[in-house]
């Protein structure tokens, strides 16, 4: 039973961030200036999807693996924006100052969206460089 569940949840993560033919239908991207960061997610999808792009985290290549920067919370409300089907919904982040001791680097944001069945998908964005 436990396998069957697993696999249906799989099922489920595949097809909200991707179809068959490779082309993702939630889809974060990341126009860095400065130090701003302009993230947009879209919704290629049928039906609505929850997000809340300022809960979005700041993550740095290490070694192939994307780990998790550790910065200080914003002032984010918990309440979450609902994003219709073939619309887009922009954000602006700006990059913590301290990054500068870090040195040059390969960064990206992840976010998290909630589909109206409460499966929650992580969706990435494009890679920038610091």
């Amino acid at each position: 039973m436990k396998r069957i569940v697993l696999l249906l949840a799989l099922c489920i993560l595949m097809a909200a961030c991707g179809s068959s033919s490779g082309r993702q239908q939630v889809v974060l991207t990341a126009d860095k200036s400065g130090s701003d960061v302009a993230l947009e997610l879209t919704n290629r999808m049928d039906t609505a999807l929850d997000y809340n792009l300022c809960a979005s985290v700041l993550q740095r290549r290490n070694e192939g693996s994307w780990l998790n920067v550790p910065v200080e919370d914003e002032d984010c409300t918990a309440q979450r924006g609902t994003l219709q089907p073939g619309r887009s919904v922009k954000y602006t982040k700006k990059l913590p100052a301290f990054l500068e001791t870090f040195g040059a680097g390969t960064y990206r944001y992840e976010t998290r969206v909630e589909q109206p069945a409460g499966t929650e998908v992580r969706v990435a964005s494009n890679s920038f460089d610091r």
